[in-house]
């Protein structure tokens, strides 16, 4: 009955999620259908790299890449080995260099078809040594016979500086046609010593491991299903050969702690199925103590097996699985206790599809517990080989940061609050533990803030939330911060006192103006509002009420004309306009409103009323000349005078009669430059248009006869 491996499983499912750290690489080389190309061997380097060792269109190749199973190097040896070529193993040599062996055909003599074992260093970037060149071993000697020339399947270990390398010879006769030969080779692969071993039929061993006290090798026999386990001395004595059964047996490992081998391989177990195989030996006797065979139901074969630094073992195993067209090949990494020998686990190679092989042929262990490897092999229909890389695996790191009183799920469910480092064990899917190691940080806890903010009445503000408060208070806002924390503000909102509008009252003369609080100058009655900013930054309203007083006015004025005795007189019969009472300041210093005993000549008087404000008015007597005396009761007045655009003419009569008047204004050199129709019994209000200002005179013609004479001045 097949040993079936029963895994349990754990899946998580939620916001978890292993760290990116662990992550998974499967990269093929070369071109589909151009390239058959096999990986048999690879190792790590001691600069970080990989290499991998196989056959690439019949030559023997060796290809250096990075994690990332980026391509660093790649090298060809067909052309110096010649012939059919393919390396079966290579080791790192203790310069950094590397020591590669495998096997050619036709690569001595044209046409000879005789297998040989080729043997190689390269330096660190895989180009050969020249030096050394190409070293290829056929026959061996036996009992002082040299054997056929050929040998084939080598295999290679290095103890210091020296290599030893263990392959089949064919010794040509009877019913064993292979025997073991074992070559020691020293630092530029000198053979040191070489000896044969017989030990049954058929011959031929796959893998060497260095014990402590010399080499222990699985040598398979062709057409039986047993195996022999041969050990040898450090000087190539044979110590003893055990017989094991097995269907084939691959590589193996020493386990120094317990001074004990296990060898990979397979066992049929029922007709067209093999199971997985380990067999586990002591090394110095070489009694088999334990064994374990399991595999799914089409069938597993052991190919390569490592030790972990943790105990355990790490083994690399073919399995066949269904298709709809048969069976397709998987590959899977299992982790087996060493004592006693117990599957634990396996972490499955992905397949692109359910018909693509991906077959494992060698394998190394990148990590304590076997959770990081490095896997390369053999790929799909057309032989290319691959190159798998699981990393970072082992312990699944990952950081998580949360707020002051917040709480964080573990993978396991458990609830943690406090800062530190826990680590959780989990089951995958396929049995296998996966650790994840959580760093749990705390945001610093952050401090409520405080702000104290002043509006003026009537307006409102904008809390950190995005609320519009206008009433005093306390206000206390939940924030989040750019790291996801609770963050408290609280806003103390003062309001300014209110301002109370402030009334301006402003008398204006006219023809003057005044400057409001704001800088606007006014000159018009009326109430002009100014809002200016207080030392806070508030409105504040001032209302100016400006009144203008009303022009001064002379409504009537009498002039007496001086008749040569100086008996002149000005009357100013009405004054209106201003604020009563009006007081009147002359230019001959009277301040009265008549005077009187005037020669002839400009008379100015200030009109001042009550509130200050003044009016000039200019008035002329002039010396009677002879004119012809107008009809009795007539009054005739000019003013202002001086004026500026317009002037007011009045005429009245006590009788009104059929009289026509004009009225002429000529300039000092006596040209006509107006002439007005005047009308009885009215005021009117003469244009005087385009005159320039100066002294005019003027005369009151009636009937075409000046019967009166005065001056203006026009300004």
């Amino acid at each position: 009955m097949k040993n079936q491996l029963l895994c349990t499983f754990f899946i998580l499912f939620g916001a978890f999620q292993l760290s990116a750290q662990c992550h998974t690489i499967t990269l093929p080389y070369g071109q589909v259908q151009t390239d058959i190309n096999r990986g048999y061997k690879i190792i790590a380097t001691q600069d970080g790299h990989f290499v991998i060792a196989g056959e690439w269109n019949n030559e023997a190749y060796l290809l250096k890449v990075n994690h990332q199973g980026q391509q660093l190097a790649l090298q060809k040896f067909g052309t110096a080995i010649g012939g059919q070529s393919k390396f079966r193993d290579v080791v790192e040599a203790p310069d950094g260099g590397f020591v590669a062996v495998g096997q050619c055909d036709n690569c001595t003599l044209p046409n000879d078809s005789l297998i040989k074992v080729v043997v190689v260093k390269t330096d660190a970037n895989l180009n050969l040594n020249t030096t050394i060149g190409v070293k290829k071993f056929g026959f061996a000697i036996i009992n002082g016979n040299p054997t056929i020339d050929e040998r084939v399947e080598p295999s290679l270990v290095r103890i210091g500086n020296t290599y030893t390398m263990a392959a089949s010879v064919n010794v040509g006769g009877g019913l064993n046609p292979q025997d073991v030969v074992v070559t020691r080779l020293s630092e530029n692969l000198q053979p040191v010593w070489e000896k044969t071993y017989h030990t049954g039929f058929f011959e031929s061993p796959y893998d060497i491991v260095a014990t402590n006290n010399g080499f222990i090798m699985p040598v398979n026999r062709a057409f039986v299903a047993t195996a022999i386990l041969l050990k040898i001395d450090l000087d190539g004595n044979q110590v003893w050969a055990i017989p094991f059964d097995i269907a084939l047996a691959r590589n193996l490992v020493h386990l120094p702690d317990s001074n004990e081998v296990v060898v990979v391989g397979d066992r049929i177990s029922t007709p067209n199925n093999r199971d997985a195989f380990l067999i586990r030996f002591n090394a110095a006797t070489g009694e088999a103590v334990d064994f374990l065979t399991w595999g799914d139901a089409l069938g597993e074969e052991g190919q390569d097996v490592h030790l972990l630094e943790n105990g355990r073992l790490q083994v690399a195993v073919r399995s066949s699985q269904p298709n709809p067209f048969g069976t397709y090949g998987t590959s899977r990494v299992y982790q087996v206790q060493s004592h006693p020998l117990a599957v634990l686990c396996y972490e499955k190679l992905p397949n692109p599809d359910n018909i693509t092989n991906m077959s494992l042929t060698s394998i190394v262990p990148l990590s304590t517990y076997g959770k990081d490897f490095a896997v390369t092999g053999i790929r799909g229909f057309y032989n290319r080989t691959f190159f798998h890389l699981r990393e970072d695996c082992e312990v699944n790191e990952q950081e998580v940061s949360i707020c002051p009183g917040d709480s964080y799920t573990l993978p396991d469910g458990q609830m943690v609050s406090s800062a530190g480092i826990y680590q959780t064990t989990l089951q995958g899917i396929f049995g296998c533990d996966s650790v994840i190691q959580t760093q749990l940080n705390i945001y610093p806890a952050i401090a409520p803030t405080t702000e104290q903010v002043f509006l003026c009445p009537g307006d409102s503000y904008t809390l950190p939330d995005g609320q519009m408060v206008s009433s005093a208070g306390i206000y206390q806002t939940t924030l989040q911060s750019i790291l996801g924390c609770d963050s408290v503000i609280q806003t103390q909102l003062n309001i300014y006192p209110a301002i109370a509008p402030t009334t301006v009252q402003v008398f204006l003369c006219p023809g003057d103006s005044h400057t409001l609080p704001d800088g606007q100058m006014v000159s018009a009655a009326g109430v002009y509002p100014t809002i200016l900013q207080t030392v806070n930054d508030c409105d504040s309203l001032i209302q100016t009420t400006v009144t203008v007083s009303a022009i001064i006015t002379v409504d009537s004025v009498h002039i007496q004309h001086d008749t040569g005795s100086g008996n002149g007189a000005v009357t100013l019969q009405q004054v209106s306009g201003g604020t009563a009472p009006y007081t009147f300041q002359w230019s001959n210093n009277a301040s009265s409103h008549a005077i009187g005993s005037l020669s002839p000549g400009d008379y100015q008087v200030t009109v001042l009323d009550a509130s200050g404000c003044a009016q000039v008015f200019m008035f002329t007597v002039d010396i009677q000349v002879a004119t012809d005396e107008p009809q009795p009761g007539l009054t005739f007045m000019l003013y202002p005078n001086p004026f500026v655009e317009r002037i007011e003419v009045m005429l009245e009569m006590e009788q009104p009669t059929n009289a026509r008047y004009e009225l002429r204004f000529m300039d000092a050199q006596g040209r006509l430059c107006r002439t007005y129709t005047l009308r009885q019994g009215l005021s009117e209000l003469l244009d005087s248009g385009t005159l320039p200002a100066g002294i005019y005179l003027t005369q009151l013609l009636e009937n075409g006869r000046v019967v009166r004479n005065s001056r203006v001045v026009k300004q």
